[in-house]
């Protein structure tokens, strides 16, 4: 403890030696909230370092202290890169009139877009499998007609897209749709010039999951870790399908699933708006 010493005489050398112990003992207090503060300091730098040591992932979110290391953005195309909905309901109902059955209202089709067709068929129409196979054969002459064209480009995908590009980030299609309509399609909007490469299903059903499309995309591309990669999609199966191949992925509100089931399925997070993706691939 510090003790004051009481100064009796007036002369200048006792007002002196008077003020010059009051400076001493401000210099003390300095030194000591100097030695605070560092020590403050210290334990914080060590504590962030410590954070980053024990969870190094979360410094690479766009929210966190450093930068991402996302090299790759995969994409999804329906519901996410454009808005499918026409071509794929008015496939689904030819597919349903060909075949004699009721045809469900244009409401409850929308679960058409994204999952595998036979999926669809059989457990949301609720067709034996021979029936669902019959019922795609269907679908496929309607969607190669034309119907695949009945689609628009989302606000704000082509400017994500050649911001991306322009990033140096490598942008791939991943899609449970076959690659022939995929190509297809996106050559038609003149998005193709912005894809490294496109991953898709064969017509016979090979890939037909959305994690094996992802897989078959890592191994053709030659990419040694999926954490370099962000898979960017609007429904379940996207971030499940991401999740299986050691990936984040992003949902995306604009499409056809809800922002609760892109959470539920473990989003990373969901954004609004196309553009909001960018800051994902910060650095």
């Amino acid at each position: 403890m510090v003790k004051f010493i009481s100064i009796k005489h007036s002369s200048f050398v006792s007002t002196h030696k008077k003020y010059g112990f009051c400076r001493l003992r401000i210099a003390k207090i300095k030194f000591l909230w100097y030695n605070v503060l560092i020590g403050l300091l210290y334990h914080t730098r060590a504590g962030v370092a410590r954070d980053f040591l024990q969870n190094p992932k979360d410094f690479s979110s766009p929210k966190g202290v450093f930068m991402s290391n996302y090299q790759y953005c995969f994409w999804d195309l329906d519901g996410t890169l454009t808005d499918s909905a026409p071509g794929i309901t008015h496939s689904v109902r030819y597919a349903m009139e060909q075949m004699g059955k009721p045809v469900p209202p244009e409401q409850d089709l929308t679960c058409f877009i994204g999952p595998p067709l036979l999926y669809s068929f059989e457990n949301y129409l609720g067709l034996s499998p021979a029936d669902s196979q019959l019922a795609v054969d269907h679908y496929r002459v309607c969607y190669r007609a034309g119907a695949m064209l009945e689609c628009n480009v989302y606000e704000g995908v082509r400017e994500t897209l050649e911001e991306l590009n322009r990033r140096g980030i490598v942008c791939v299609l991943a899609t449970c749709k076959p690659h022939e309509f995929a190509n297809a399609i996106i050559e038609h909007f003149d998005l193709k010039k912005y894809f490294a490469y496109v991953s898709g299903p064969e017509m016979d059903g090979t890939r037909n999951e959305k994690h094996e499309v992802i897989t078959y995309a890592l191994e053709n591309l030659g990419i040694p870790t999926p954490d370099v990669v962000l898979m960017v999609g609007d429904r379940r199966d996207d971030v499940v399908g991401a999740a299986r191949c050691h990936m984040d992925c992003v949902g995306v509100e604009w499409g056809f699933g809800t922002e609760q089931e892109l959470i539920d399925a473990g989003a990373k997070e969901v954004v609004f708006k196309p553009l909001e993706l960018l800051r994902f691939f910060e650095g």
